[in-house]
């Protein structure tokens, strides 16, 4: 069974053992940043180009810093080759990660 928590129009799902949320990646930015919202996705700015999945990585390692969860607890498991993505995160209950997100947000 999964549910979802409304924080601002981001939407966190959680997700058997894991909790998700979307993004909108801009890749080429002159510095890497939250960026507000886009849409029900928290928009996202990498200094790293959508090349040979280097942005991908390089999101995992935003988040990863920014969450402070290990690289390995973050996955994208859809839109590996769009700006739209939905990453989850294990080992972390949904309202933590809505609490941490928000403070990012703003």
């Amino acid at each position: 069974m999964s549910s979802s928590i409304e924080m601002s129009t981001v939407q966190v799902f959680e997700k058997a053992d894991s909790v998700c949320f979307r993004v909108h990646v801009q890749p080429r930015a002159a510095k890497d940043e939250t960026a507000g919202l886009h849409g029900d996705a928290i928009k996202v700015r990498l200094t790293s180009p959508a090349l040979e999945n280097r942005a991908n990585r390089h999101l995992v390692d935003f988040f990863s810093h920014l969450l402070e969860i290990p690289k390995k607890n973050l996955t994208i498991i859809s839109g590996q080759k769009s700006r739209q993505k939905t990453i989850a995160v294990k080992g972390i209950r949904a309202e933590v990660l809505q609490d941490r997100l928000t403070q990012h947000l703003v």
